[in-house]
């Protein structure tokens, strides 16, 4: 077999090493800068008299967005789509050697990106293994080390739960990617904490670490009693808990309580003290402030991390995630890839709101994006992962006309057969419509899909009138979409977005204005 690439004046090194290990794969350099911008005619140009015979196949870049088959017909030549980034050109071409075959439509990125993500997760593995043994430490069944990719940690708030109800949401988080759940108590009797402790830990337990957080030593010695892995946390003003993690024999999180960098590296060094002449294990929480303290956080972090090289440093990313009011996945990945810079070892989210629900799967994966853009040079960037959730990086868009559909639309009347309800239930995860006629009582269906209860609806005769119809339709497909991102929905509102932020904008511009 022998296959052409072809690239352009910025990524040619970056191809030529990707290629350095297949002997039969050629690189040719086209004179552009940006091989995403080549055209159908500029590539026939600048191949037009070379002899392509000798090539099985012509790799064009992932990005191209010209007339493959065109270039195939002109060339006399199979051309075929390579991967959007340099780096993942070597998994590509060891798959062509085991018989994978290119397509003229799809990346071979996307057509692999299920293999692109085990060898991200192998990278990750690959690095970890440098770090010296001696580094690491036990947290359950979960192992961390300063410089390893940072472990999620997922807190439960506790106070108000039963103990199936905790465990419930341990696995759920556990489900999501938390490497810890974190069991979080203000006021609990001790035998409540001892059960609930012990319901997560029979649940859980064998694939999580489980830590205990409260303020109150009674309350962290029932938690450790009943097998928590982690101690959260110990101050210089609260030592209990180093006391308790010497007799069970687990880590504890040292915080300090002063945020002069000079002051919360004195406070730790006497804690730090305490711990090992203890012989005891110990995470440094040098505290992320929220926004307003961020920039003085991270000059804290720094010095806590000089002073302690080899210590691993918590990243309290709750602070950021819940106080800023934004969707948070962008702001998950900014606290990931600070986390990462910063060498932290765990990083932590309470999910304590709705805007901040799933924000332990999106460190998760930022986690994982972050940590291999960091080690292998580069940019959290088109790595295989992603966190772009509610829009996309790329958009097509049509340029055509129609007549005005204005003109023609009618609003739906009242149905004969009835009215209905759409209610989202977040808790269980489906959509619930109610169909309501008359004085009967009314009948509830239930699915998460949009789709699904339409149909439903056809089948069973209650609707009499397609535009009412068409308005269900319209009406399920927008709570579906609001159901599975966690938003609020309310029948009738539209779709907004940034029609409100525009209005906003408006708003304050005039005042500022006058």
């Amino acid at each position: 077999m022998r296959v052409l690439l072809l690239t352009g004046r910025l990524a040619a090194d970056d191809v030529r090493k990707a290629a350095e290990d297949f002997e039969w794969a050629e690189v040719k350099v086209l004179p552009i800068d940006v091989a995403a911008l080549m055209t159908t005619r500029f590539v026939i140009e600048q191949l037009r008299g070379e002899d392509l015979t000798r090539y099985d196949y012509i790799l064009l870049p992932g990005w191209f967005r010209g007339d493959v088959r065109k270039l195939d017909e002109a060339l006399d030549a199979d051309f075929r789509l390579s991967s959007r980034e340099a780096r993942d050109l070597p998994l590509v071409l060891r798959k062509m050697e085991e018989g994978f075959v290119p397509s003229k439509d799809v990346p071979a990125c996307v057509l692999l990106r299920d293999e692109i993500l085990r060898e991200l997760g192998r990278k990750v593995r690959d690095v970890e293994r440098d770090i010296p043994e001696r580094s690491w430490i036990d947290v359950g069944p979960v192992r961390i080390a300063r410089g390893c990719r940072p472990r999620v940690l997922s807190e439960v708030f506790a106070d108000d739960l039963s103990p199936e109800e905790a465990a419930s949401e341990a696995e759920r988080r556990a489900e999501l990617g938390a490497e810890i759940v974190d069991l979080g108590f203000h006021e609990r009797s001790p035998e409540d904490v001892r059960q609930i402790v012990e319901t997560v830990r029979d649940r859980v337990g064998d694939r999580v670490a489980v830590s205990i957080d409260s303020g109150d030593p009674g309350i962290l010695e029932a938690g450790v009693e009943a097998g928590a892995d982690i101690l959260l946390n110990a101050f210089p003003d609260l030592k209990e808990p180093v006391d308790l993690a010497d007799e069970y024999d687990v880590p504890v999180v040292l915080v300090p309580e002063n945020k002069k960098p000079e002051i919360a590296v004195r406070q730790l060094r006497e804690l730090v003290d305490l711990c090992e002449r203890r012989d005891v294990d110990y995470v440094l929480d040098p505290v992320m402030d929220p926004p307003g303290g961020i920039v003085e956080s991270i000059v804290r972090y720094r010095a806590v991390a000089e002073e302690f090289p080899e210590a691993p440093l918590f990243f309290g990313a709750g602070n950021v995630l819940e106080l800023i009011d934004a969707d948070s996945p962008g702001t998950s990945a900014l606290c990931a890839q600070l986390a990462v810079e910063l060498e932290c070892s765990i990083i932590f989210t309470p999910e304590a709101s709705g805007k901040t629900k799933m924000s332990t799967l999106e460190l998760a994966v930022a986690s994982r994006m972050c940590y291999v853009a960091h080690k292998f040079g580069g940019f959290p960037k088109d790595v295989g992962l992603d966190l772009v959730v509610f829009k996309d990086k790329r958009v097509d868009s049509v340029s055509a006309s129609g007549l005005d559909a204005e003109r023609f639309a009618s609003k739906p009347q009242r149905d004969v057969r009835g009215d209905f309800v759409i209610l989202t239930d977040h808790d269980r995860g489906v959509l619930i419509l109610e169909h309501r006629c008359g004085d009967d009582e009314p009948l509830r269906l239930e699915s998460d899909d949009g789709l699904e209860l339409g149909a439903a609806a056809v089948s069973l005769g209650l609707l009499s009138d397609l535009r009412h119809a068409l308005y269900l339709g319209y009406e399920l497909a927008r709570a579906e979409e609001r159901l599975k991102s966690y938003g609020q929905y309310i029948q009738d509102d539209g779709i907004e977005r940034y029609d409100r932020l525009l209005h906003d904008l408006k708003i304050l511009e005039e005042v500022e204005e006058r």
